[in-house]
């Protein structure tokens, strides 16, 4: 008998790579390694040699990490605002039959963007880029942002990056400040609180019944002086002047150049209530 517990624990990370490989013991003979792929989920793959309880020998789990359990930057943000304003403010069209006002958009939702496709026109697209090629929608699951740095690298992004981009309409985006074991939820906004636009990136996905899905990643990038405070990354926020460059046909050395930290002394944040961690939280009072 074998007195201890052996844990092995690897983070697969399907984002980065389309088809990885990971390793799986067979419990019948522990030395005979099985490949398995995977394409959709991130996984933590755990690895239990458990002498004392009814499991085979190095049984092997799989548990799907959801995008709400890393924490990942942009991860949630808020754009509540009325028709008339949208109206003004950006010059498209809103069907008001469809918009909702949103305190605490989520991955997976769909929600306020404007894209190249149909620039006068409010589109809802779900948040979670799901890849034209893409088998398995879930993968948006994990793909809500695209680092700015690598845009043109990543297969995932680079297509989208030179020929589908949209407006990621806010009014302010959340983020979580470490403190030790704590955290605490900042919102971070313009300093007289008018609506904006984050980079954004969109892709058409087709299920194999016809089913079509418009779906959009958030472009990031390193945080300026008031978001250093917080976190150390922030989205990419498009100064009004920039946004129709960003929607128009331009060239990737203009658009890379637009992929910067936005004027920190034009913005504020402040702490808000932890509700906002539950994304079934989706009014004003997570203000407050």
């Amino acid at each position: 008998m074998c007195p201890f517990v052996t844990i092995v624990v690897k983070k697969v990370r399907s984002q980065e790579v389309r088809s990885q490989e990971v390793p799986r013991h067979n419990s019948q003979n522990p030395h005979n390694e099985q490949r398995i792929p995977t394409t959709s989920f991130d996984f933590l793959v755990l690895t239990f040699e458990l002498e004392k309880c009814h499991l085979p020998p190095a049984t092997c789990f799989f548990i799907p990490l959801s995008s709400q359990s890393l924490n990942p930057m942009c991860g949630r943000y808020s754009f509540a605002v009325e028709d008339e304003l949208i109206k003004e403010r950006f010059g498209v069209t809103v069907r008001s039959a469809v918009w909702k006002a949103r305190y605490n958009c989520s991955p997976t939702q769909d929600l306020a963007v404007i894209s190249n496709a149909d620039p006068l026109q409010l589109s809802l697209y779900r948040w979670g880029l799901i890849p034209s090629w893409a088998k398995d929608p879930a993968i948006g699951n994990r793909m809500i942002n695209a680092r700015a740095e690598t845009i043109t690298e990543k297969p995932s992004f680079r297509s989208s990056f030179r020929s589908r981009r949209c407006l990621v309409l806010s009014d302010g985006f959340y983020e979580w400040k470490r403190d030790g074991k704590e955290k605490t939820p900042y919102r971070i906004l313009m300093d007289d609180a008018s609506p904006f636009a984050m980079a954004g990136i969109w892709d058409r996905w087709t299920s194999d019944d016809g089913e079509i899905v418009h779906s959009f990643s958030i472009l990031t990038t390193t945080p300026n002086e008031l978001m250093a405070e917080i976190h150390d990354r922030m989205p990419v926020i498009l100064p009004r002047q920039e946004e129709k460059t960003w929607l128009g046909n331009t060239s990737d050395d203009e658009l890379l150049g637009l992929l910067k930290p936005y004027t920190a002394t034009k913005m504020k944040a402040y702490e808000v209530s932890r509700l906002v961690n539950n994304p079934k939280f989706d009014g004003p009072e997570i203000w407050k």
